[in-house]
């Protein structure tokens, strides 16, 4: 279950971005009308090639905060996500969206799932893959909480 070595890549490469900042792992990017978001991306790395296998991005809306992770293509839709941050009760959110490029799923955040994300520590997020196999994969929290503080 996993992946055998992870790193974590914070550049977010979205375009027009006129300011970044890092907060740990998660990095703040604002476009040119200062609507930012924040983002993390988990990539994987092996014998010296990396590539991104996930990523959550957390902006806020007029209807309020929402987190948007995304998953390789290859996940399978019918099963959804879970995710599960620390010792907290797993939740299951649908996958929407599955191009071949990139499954994503967009999560309106209540109270409770932000006092989470913002006193914990990992979020485990998982899903099938197209042969049935769970993938389980971390998105880092530390830093989080004062990253949010800035949009």
């Amino acid at each position: 279950m996993g992946l055998v070595s992870l790193l974590l890549v914070t550049d977010s490469g979205i375009a027009k971005q006129s300011n970044t900042s890092d907060f740990g792992l998660w990095q703040r990017s604002c476009n040119d009308a200062n609507q930012c978001m924040l983002t993390q991306k988990v990539t994987y790395s092996h014998e010296g090639t990396s590539h991104v296998v996930a990523g959550a991005t957390v902006s806020k809306t007029r209807m309020g905060i929402i987190l948007t992770l995304r998953v390789p293509p290859m996940a399978n839709a019918k099963h959804g996500l879970g995710m599960k941050i620390d010792d907290h009760s797993a939740i299951r959110v649908p996958l929407k969206q599955c191009d071949s490029n990139v499954c994503e799923s967009n999560i309106a955040v209540d109270s409770i799932l932000l006092a989470q994300m913002q006193q914990g520590q990992v979020m485990a997020v998982a899903y099938f893959d197209i042969n049935d196999k769970q993938i389980t994969l971390p998105v880092y929290l530390q830093g989080f909480a004062d990253a949010l503080s800035t949009i």
